[in-house]
């Protein structure tokens, strides 16, 4: 049966995170905890451009819209507006280093497996989507705060514990989460699941590390 395309439109800033501008503003982010630090390893060590975090953005919008309607990634286009020519050219593949080129096949990857076309355009910082972006990006969350590692790692020494490991960071996001699995309060490409208090906390397997929001204590 034949359908009409669909066409949407996203705006992307990225400076250290990634922020998504449309008709909703949701929280997002991209890869895993591990992910998150190498990144930030690689941005103090100057090998991780604004192109290639530009590029990354590109798909974590994507699974965003995936995960929220998936039937609009199912066919249609989507069409990304970034304030980054370098970007742009990349997806265009006119030219881009190899980092960069990487991300733009894994890219291209995901949206030829759904049949869907993503179009790239650019536009002026100055643009309305763009600013709002570009606010968002510098708009930091002061809920999420977590241990240094050195009194994470002495918590679980505790006789008390028998040895038991936590098996759940209840209460994160992918930067701040100290375990492979978490539970996060907005979506996440990689979290078990949204809203701790809506997710199992029981089993014979399972011990949560509870570091909730100083908002959530008292």
């Amino acid at each position: 049966m034949w359908h009409m395309a669909t066409r949407r439109v996203a705006s992307g800033r990225t400076q250290k995170w990634v922020h998504l501008v449309g008709k909703t503003q949701p929280n997002l982010s991209a890869g895993s905890g591990r992910r998150i630090r190498d990144q930030a390893q690689r941005m103090m060590a100057g090998d991780f451009s604004s192109t290639e975090r530009e590029i990354l953005a590109m798909g974590v919008c994507l699974k965003w819209i995936e995960a929220s309607q998936p039937e609009l990634t199912m066919s249609g286009t989507i069409q990304y507006q970034t304030d980054s020519q370098s970007a742009m050219f990349c997806v265009l593949g006119m030219k881009g280093a190899a980092p960069c080129l990487r991300a733009v096949d894994q890219l291209l990857c995901w949206c030829a497996e759904r049949d869907l076309e993503l179009e790239v355009v650019w536009y002026p910082r100055e643009s309305d989507f763009q600013e709002a972006a570009d606010a968002l990006s510098k708009h930091p969350d002061l809920t999420q705060w977590q241990l240094r590692a050195e009194v994470f790692n002495s918590l679980w020494i505790e006789p008390c514990l028998g040895g038991q490991q936590p098996t759940v960071d209840a209460f994160a996001d992918e930067r701040s989460t100290k375990l492979p699995k978490f539970y996060s309060p907005t979506w996440s490409p990689i979290s078990a699941g949204i809203d701790t208090f809506a997710q199992p906390w029981g089993g014979p397997e399972q011990l949560l590390y509870i570091n909730p929001p100083f908002q959530l204590m008292g």
